[in-house]
């Protein structure tokens, strides 16, 4: 949970609003805000943290959930790669 400056929790449209500007000055696509932690957690394991590690930050329960959650990044993420590098 993030919080404003007064302490009280940010409105979730607030979080909405600010990553899609972001996302569209940088000229990616939209994203949902929960994609912004698969995308924390592949660059993670890539820098040598464990997958025990990984599950525990991103708080899943079960490190089968978190095991299939980066393997589809990873995917996800070689396949921009293919469409940005064919597009060069």
């Amino acid at each position: 949970m993030l919080s404003a400056f007064s302490g009280k929790p940010l409105p979730k449209s607030t979080l909405f609003s600010a990553l899609n500007r972001i996302l569209k000055k940088a000229g990616i696509n939209r994203i949902p805000i929960h994609g912004l932690r698969h995308t924390h957690a592949v660059p993670l394991l890539e820098s040598g943290a464990t997958m025990k590690f990984v599950q525990e930050r991103l708080g899943h329960k079960n490190i089968t959930i978190t095991s299939d959650v980066t393997l589809i990044s990873q995917r996800n993420l070689k396949v921009r790669q293919l469409i940005v590098m064919k597009n060069i």
